[in-house]
């Protein structure tokens, strides 16, 4: 296998990296060099993780839909349907009103579940099943994200989404679901 010695100049092994971080790193060497194979203990850490469960949230508002535009793992910015990671303990229904209301301030009063969704992309680590609900709202006046992931929020017809760089989840989402 050839060394991609670019890659390693620029991507240096972080001083005293967690085990995230080394996790993280042997990922993207794995894609991007490949000269060697990812150490036996790493790929055993590899193995005990688990797909995450997250929540997305389509609001709607007359014929517009709330999108956010965050950046990703990957580190891409890229716009989404609202949502995140479900707690322990927590219901799905629960989770997808909290986390609506903690990035865009919107509360939701009622909601439908519509479909869930896999996004596996093991080049970024990341794993998880998508729960979407919808939740139609008279509400239009947003708030910051409490926690700082989004970047911004606004709405959209679906026409004008799908012009947007759209995380696939959602792109599949607004083209095949009945919403």
């Amino acid at each position: 296998m050839k060394i991609n010695k670019m890659w390693h100049e620029k991507n240096l092994m972080p001083k005293k990296a967690t085990l995230e971080q080394k996790l993280q790193w042997h990922v993207n060497h794995k894609r991007e060099c490949n000269c060697r194979e990812i150490p036996e203990k790493v790929q055993s850490l590899m193995k005990l993780r688990k797909p995450k469960i997250i929540v997305g949230i389509v609001a709607k508002n007359k014929n517009k839909y709330l999108l956010a535009r965050e950046n990703l793992e990957s580190g891409r910015e890229m716009w989404l349907i609202p949502g995140g990671k479900v707690e322990f303990g927590e219901s799905l229904e629960t989770a997808a009103k909290r986390e609506l209301e903690e990035e865009t301030g919107i509360i939701a009063k009622s909601l439908k579940f519509l479909v869930f969704k896999e996004a596996i992309f093991p080049e970024y680590n990341y794993h998880s099943i998508i729960f979407f609900f919808l939740t139609e709202t008279k509400q239009t006046k947003l708030s910051p994200d409490i926690e700082g992931k989004v970047q911004e929020a606004k709405w959209f017809t679906k026409k004008e989404a799908l012009k947007l760089p759209l995380v696939e989840s959602a792109r599949w989402l607004i083209e095949n679901q009945k919403i």
